[in-house]
C-alpha cells in the first residue's frame, strides 16, 4: 500500500475492519419510488445519525452513501457499506441502539402489509494486513473516504 507521498507504507492495513453490507430491494412496480422504501431510508438516516453523534462509543468507522445497482433495468436494489472496528462493536450497535426497535417496526410493516421492500446484510470480519484501499486519480471513496478508517499507522 502507498502513502500519500507515494511511498510504500510499511504497516498496511495495520487493523482489523469488520464491513457490513447493507441492503434493500424493491419488489413494486414503481420501483425506488415504491410505498415502504422512504421510510427504510429514513430509518437508515436515524441510524447514522445515532452513529455520528458518537462514533466511538459504537467502534463505528464511517459508511458510504447509497449505492443503486444497475445489474437489471429495475434498478431496484440499494446497498450501503458500514465499517466498524470490531465485530463486538457491531454487535453492541445492534442490540443497545435504536436498530432492534426500527427492525421490529419494519417486520411489523411487512407481515400486515405484504411490505414490498426485503432488506439484507452480510458481515465479514477483515483482520489486520488482509485488506488495502488505493485511489489513483480519484477522491477515495468507500473505506477510503470514511475519516475514522485509519488506512495507515
Amino acid at each position: 500500500m502507498l502513502s500519500q507521498e507515494g511511498v510504500e507504507a510499511e504497516s498496511p492495513s495495520a487493523k482489523q475492519v469488520t464491513v457490513m453490507v447493507l441492503g434493500a430491494r424493491v419488489h413494486h412496480p414503481a420501483g425506488l419510488l415504491a410505498p415502504g422504501l422512504l421510510d427504510i431510508m429514513q430509518g437508515m438516516q436515524q441510524l447514522y445519525q445515532q452513529l455520528e453523534e458518537d462514533p466511538k462509543v459504537w467502534g463505528f468507522l464511517g459508511h458510504t452513501p447509497a449505492l443503486v445497482s444497475s445489474e437489471d433495468s429495475a434498478n431496484n436494489t440499494i446497498i450501503w457499506l458500514l465499517y466498524w472496528e470490531t465485530p463486538e462493536a457491531l454487535h453492541h450497535f445492534a442490540i443497545s441502539s435504536m436498530h432492534p426497535k426500527l427492525v421490529q417496526e419494519y417486520q411489523r410493516q411487512a407481515s400486515a402489509s405484504g411490505y414490498h421492500v426485503g432488506i439484507m446484510h452480510e458481515v465479514y470480519d477483515v483482520p489486520a494486513r488482509h485488506w488495502e484501499t488505493i485511489y489513483l486519480n480519484m477522491r477515495p471513496f468507500a473505506m477510503g473516504g470514511s475519516p475514522r478508517c485509519l488506512l495507515l499507522p
